[in-house]
């Protein structure tokens, strides 16, 4: 596994996440339509009672989100004019529209710190399969993901990154798609108490490159602050890293 440590450089490195966490009352809320959207910045959880849709969701402890470990949510979105597998929001194909309105998929996280109740992490995003050819979308934010075994993919016309390839040693069934981008700059924090699947992990090797990345894409957002003073200050979270016990 990694060790828990500073940013790129050896400096520490604050990070400032949006929250993703369990609402009081998710184990008995139906689903439900919404008339409003949710906002882009907080990703709501799926009701638990749907949980029939895999079983193998659960809230795991807190010592299995270690920096480099990748993981699923399940959560659900008002259903609107169009599809939210197209959008930024969703890292899949949408499963189902499942009772009054509401659609249900999937968001891939790497963890990159670990901490007490919660960890900070940044997601993993098919932009409806066009990867960074969506429109919206900053290629310099970005870098591919890729399975161990494969090899990484720019599709057609597709701009250059911000970052280079890494590679994710799947769990057993586990896939990821070739239009599998990472967005560096969006980190959110998850709880602990969420319900997770743990899908794999980010080769040892190439941790440094999302250490980096993330490093980079923080130190960007301070400079725009500083350029621009009243944008707000938040709690910082330090970047994590994990050396690999033999063995594991």
């Amino acid at each position: 596994m990694y060790e828990q440590g500073g940013g790129a450089g050896g400096q520490s490195t604050g990070y400032r996440g949006s929250t993703y966490q369990a609402a009081p009352g998710d184990d008995l809320a139906p689903l439900k339509s919404h008339s409003k959207s949710t906002k882009s910045d907080v990703i709501r959880g799926i009701p638990a009672n749907s949980e029939y849709l895999d079983g193998r969701y659960r809230v795991e402890p807190s010592m299995k989100f270690e920096p480099g470990n990748v993981f699923k949510v399940m959560w659900s979105e008002p259903k609107g004019g169009t599809i939210p597998g197209g959008g930024s929001r969703f890292s899949d194909t949408l499963l189902h529209d499942h009772m009054s309105g509401v659609w249900t998929g999937f968001r891939r996280f790497i963890v990159i710190r670990n901490g007490e109740g919660h960890c900070s992490c940044v997601p993993i995003l098919t932009y409806g399969k066009l990867g960074c050819l969506k429109n919206g979308v900053k290629p310099h934010h970005h870098g591919i993901v890729f399975e161990k075994g494969q090899q990484p993919i720019r599709l057609a016309n597709e701009p250059s990154l911000g970052f280079g390839p890494i590679c994710m040693e799947m769990n057993t069934g586990e896939h990821i798609s070739e239009e599998s981008r990472v967005n560096y700059s969006k980190l959110v924090t998850v709880e602990h108490n969420v319900k997770v699947l743990f899908v794999g992990r980010v080769l040892y090797d190439d941790w440094p490159t999302v250490q980096q990345a993330v490093d980079e894409c923080w130190d960007a957002k301070k400079s725009h602050r500083s350029e621009h003073p009243g944008g707000g200050h938040g709690h910082g979270h330090r970047s994590g890293h994990r050396k690999r016990s033999k063995g594991s």
